[in-house]
């Protein structure tokens, strides 16, 4: 029996699905284990089994939660900007804050911390790089300097589509969705340095990855 998957991820003011939703809805439709129903157009069925939320606005999350509570099910919420509407509704529901369900970048992330707690002398930069689209500051990056307990002063956020190709070799089909984060530590004794980086092309490694999270 496949695992039913409720999606919100619609544009706001408008029932077509963002591109983050959409390529999550063609891989849950693609997979053996999954199917899909779109809750921003589609009536909720009797059975679900958690709910994805994808959409970059707050507007249905409250009714999400109720959904959730409603069939006893968790919510999965991956915007990273609403930290405090997710707050307001953690009571209603099991509810999961994903700020980056890429395992990649979940894998980069640990190894980071691994190295800061290693060297916690040492001084850390971030700087990091997406489409000129997303105007806030990467949630994976906030992520990082709340874990370290570190200021958000030293993130760089740069929006630069061109650059941002040039760099990483981010190829033209692929400039409306990337993430490239590179974190650079330097002592302060000998000024050496270490960088880590991850480049990310593209939206399957984190569809693939909410994949994961909806399976375990």
């Amino acid at each position: 029996m496949k695992t039913i998957v409720g999606l919100y991820g619609a544009r706001s003011g408008s029932s077509k699905l963002g591109r983050f939703a959409s390529e999550i809805a063609a891989a849950l439709r693609d997979s053996a284990d999954f199917d899909v129903v779109l809750l921003d157009s589609e009536d909720s069925p009797k059975h679900l089994d958690s709910v994805v939320y994808a959409s970059r606005t707050s507007t249905k999350l409250k009714g999400a939660a109720q959904l959730c509570a409603a069939h006893d099910i968790p919510l999965y919420v991956l915007s990273s900007d609403m930290d405090d509407e997710v707050a307001q509704v953690k009571s209603t529901c099991n509810v999961i804050p994903i700020a980056n369900s890429s395992l990649e970048v979940q894998e980069f992330l640990r190894d980071v911390t691994k190295f800061h707690q290693s060297h916690p002398d040492w001084t850390l930069t971030i700087t990091e790089y997406h489409q000129e689209s997303k105007q806030d500051v990467s949630g994976t990056a906030l992520q990082l300097v709340h874990t370290l307990g570190l200021g958000e002063n030293c993130i760089t956020s740069i929006r630069n589509d061109n650059k941002a190709g040039e760099l990483f070799k981010i190829p033209e089909e692929y400039k409306d969705g990337y993430a490239v984060h590179r974190v650079e530590f330097t002592s302060p004794d000998t000024h050496t340095s270490h960088q880590l980086q991850i480049t990310v092309i593209g939206r399957k490694s984190y569809t693939y990855g909410l994949l994961e999270y909806l399976e375990t």
